[in-house]
């Protein structure tokens, strides 16, 4: 549905704990189409590394910003966005943040948290998380 929608939306993603273990390569591949640049195949996109940090901001299916950190937190904060992708590190990991307009939607779970944003409405239309630490890919749904 996102992809074919990608004009009337804006996606946030960002990393908590790590981004990369697990991910097939058919979701790898449903990444891609929302017009990311990072290949998260393990072999191709992360060298075998799953911890690092990730951010992205598509708006109407273009990209604003994008960029697979190294092993430490990163952030983003420039209109109305305030971005935090945290790794797992020393035994704990911080809190993931997506903040749109003040307001933290972000589900802040382990694996890759995404907020929808209609940009008509300028409304959240979802807020999710999915866990691909393990083969089950868990949906962790924020409720509005």
């Amino acid at each position: 549905m996102l992809s074919e929608n990608k004009k009337d939306i804006s996606i946030v993603i960002c990393s908590r704990d790590n981004v990369g273990y697990g991910i097939s390569s058919g979701n790898a591949d449903a990444l891609l189409s929302l017009g990311i640049k990072t290949d998260f195949h393990r072999t191709r996109g992360l060298d075998g590394n799953p911890y690092r940090s990730f951010i992205a901001i598509i708006d109407g299916g273009k990209i604003v910003f994008e960029l697979l950190g190294n092993q430490n937190n990163m952030m983003y904060e420039k209109d109305m966005y305030f971005i935090e992708s945290t790794v797992w590190k020393n035994g704990k990991c911080e809190d993931a943040k997506i903040v749109i307009g003040g307001t933290d939607q972000c589900t802040n779970k382990r694996g890759l948290n995404i907020v929808v944003v209609d940009k008509k409405r300028n409304a959240v239309i979802d807020s999710v998380c999915f866990d691909h630490h393990k083969p089950e890919y868990k949906c962790i749904r924020t409720k509005n």
